[in-house]
């Protein structure tokens, strides 16, 4: 889930192409798509734990970074989640900080809509990477930190989503040519039909960028 306000793609290259060559030579457009087995955000299924499919295109200059995503969901009376989101993140002393916006969106279901801002910072120790992020609700919506370790092919995330519920995913990562391809394992409170229950899931997901 992701976000930037009324700032769409288009824009953001129609911007980049007006400005001093020089710029623009470090402007990046890329893209991305995945099917995952279930979508799961924060410990919780968006889809019913059916699969999803799901993409996004980003726009990069330097640290800065904007761009949009969309999966299909089963989310109140929606079937589409359309994220926007944009950003800087940089590094200071061996710290790594990501400084972003995201507004996700459900056009089935615009009260479903909310905002939310993230602080996310990284180091990087002997081949062990650690992050913590917290990112906060806007508009009263709810606020969550998430702690993560990746270390020898290993991604262990553990998160608070405030008023809602724990979660935490372990999942490992497989590269073969341009595709990657994921086995997680997702514990947490699940957003089913009929209410919220505790449930645990392994998850495949394969994608590519270019």
């Amino acid at each position: 889930m992701n976000k930037i306000t009324k700032l769409s793609l288009a824009t953001v290259v129609a911007l980049s192409l007006s400005t001093s060559s020089a710029v623009a030579s470090q402007t990046e457009v890329s893209a991305n798509v995945a099917l995952t087995s279930d979508y799961i955000w924060r410990g919780m299924t968006q889809n019913v734990k059916d699969p999803a499919i799901q993409g996004g295109f980003d726009v990069s200059n330097g640290g800065y970074y904007a761009g949009t995503w969309a999966s299909n969901v089963k989310y109140g009376n929606s079937t589409l989640e359309l994220d926007y989101y944009a950003g800087y993140s940089n590094e200071v002393s061996g710290f790594g900080y990501d400084l972003s916006y995201c507004a996700f969106t459900y056009p089935g279901d615009t009260s479903l809509n909310f905002e939310e801002t993230t602080l996310a910072l990284s180091k990087s120790i002997d081949g062990i990477d650690l992050g913590i992020s917290y990112s906060k609700g806007m508009n009263e919506a709810t606020d969550n930190i998430e702690y993560s370790v990746s270390a020898m092919g290993i991604d262990v995330a553990y998160g608070d989503y405030d008023k809602i519920g724990t979660y935490y995913t372990v999942s490992h990562t497989r590269t073969y040519g341009k595709i990657d391809a994921t086995l997680a394992y997702s514990s947490g409170l699940d957003a089913v039909a009929g209410g919220i229950d505790e449930n645990s899931k392994v998850v495949v997901t394969i994608g590519t960028s270019f």
